[in-house]
């Protein structure tokens, strides 16, 4: 009995000890779960390929459409094989008679679309720069009637205002005039800075967000990590539209042939030329837009009408036959389809 007595104590001590290593073990191990970076979203590619791409596929034009669009039918049924079903029109508007100064090209580009049966997004623009409120709440409803004239699909609001944040006293009753004019789809389109500060998605029909954006911060991104960039991206924006009840919609997803395709998408300073990059980008947001069922479409930029001016613009999609073929992988049937004919995808020659 005493040889026992003497025993507990050194005996109490392993026990704790040993108990003390379990715990710690546990500890550590939770630990390294909870701070190994996952996926933003369990799905996988494979289940995001064998989705259903988006209900709007658009493509935005470039602002410079020539006056004649005399490439107008060209260029709808290059967009017609890649499965875009949508066109956005975005002149430049400084003052109410930008609004008709910009009509002509438009209007020849419109029948063209309409020719195609292509719906259209009116996305103009703005630069209120210096103007009064009262000054820019009359250019907005002006452009609210003017797209009732011409026959528009929907109305993109908001877009490139410059204003240094968005503000409720202002756009709330804006938007709503404009409600009041245009019979078809209205948005506002916040920048991807913004969008979380915007609290009048009430008075729109869906919660639209401009890019471009920013997916990677590493110089030579990985495809995973690319899809990833666009994934917590699209977790947040989403997130959003499923508060407001909203479907979704992203303007201007657009990456430049640079080596700042993924970290800085919005820069057009490009010394080497990285049209692989740019591909890789393209794809990781085709791929990863697919299957999210608040998502209502997007709408890729930039396709120039003026076949020259793509050479001065290194976010120019209609120049690159891969990259077309990507999207119209992406876009024409929810599994990968075979390649088409070259002459469908052929890139523009630049004149």
């Amino acid at each position: 009995m005493k040889f026992l007595k003497k025993l507990a104590t050194p005996l109490f001590l392993i026990g704790c000890l040993l108990l003390g290593f379990g715990i710690s073990s546990l500890v550590k191990s939770w630990l390294g779960r909870a701070t190994t970076p996952t996926p933003s979203h369990p799905d996988s590619i494979i289940v995001k390929r064998t989705a259903p791409p988006p209900t709007l596929r658009g493509i935005t034009l470039a602002a410079d459409m020539p006056t004649a669009a005399d490439d107008a039918p060209a260029a709808f049924s290059k967009l017609r094989a890649l499965g875009a079903n949508w066109v956005a029109f975005s002149p430049e508007i400084h003052s109410l008679a930008d609004i008709q100064s910009t009509d002509a090209g438009l209007r020849a580009t419109a029948l063209a679309a309409g020719a195609a049966q292509f719906h259209v997004c009116y996305l103009p623009r703005f630069s209120f720069h210096g103007q009064s409120t009262p000054t820019r709440h009359e250019i907005l409803l002006a452009v609210a009637r003017h797209a009732k004239a011409r026959g528009y699909d929907m109305l993109a609001l908001g877009y490139q205002t410059g204003e240094a944040s968005p503000v409720d006293s202002f756009w709330r009753p804006a938007l709503l005039a404009a409600r009041r004019e245009f019979p078809g789809q209205l948005v506002y389109v916040a920048t991807d800075t913004l969008y979380p500060y915007v609290d009048w998605w009430d008075t729109v029909d869906f919660v639209a967000v401009a890019g471009p954006f920013t997916i990677s911060l590493q110089p030579e991104p990985t495809p995973e990590q690319l899809r990833l960039g666009y994934q917590a991206q699209l977790d947040t924006i989403g997130s959003i539209g499923l508060r407001e009840s909203k479907p979704v919609l992203l303007f201007d997803v657009a990456h430049p042939a640079s080596p700042l395709a993924a970290t800085e998408p919005a820069s057009r300073l490009v010394k080497t030329p990285r049209p692989d990059l740019q591909q890789a980008c393209i794809q990781a947001a085709v791929e990863t837009i697919r299957g999210e069922s608040w998502l209502r479409g997007v709408f890729l930029a930039t396709w120039h009408l003026d076949s020259a001016a793509a050479k001065t613009d290194p976010s120019a999609l209609n120049t690159d036959a891969k990259l077309l073929q990507i999207i119209a992988d992406e876009w024409r049937a929810p599994q990968p389809v075979a390649a088409l004919p070259a002459a469908a995808l052929a890139p523009d020659a630049i004149r």
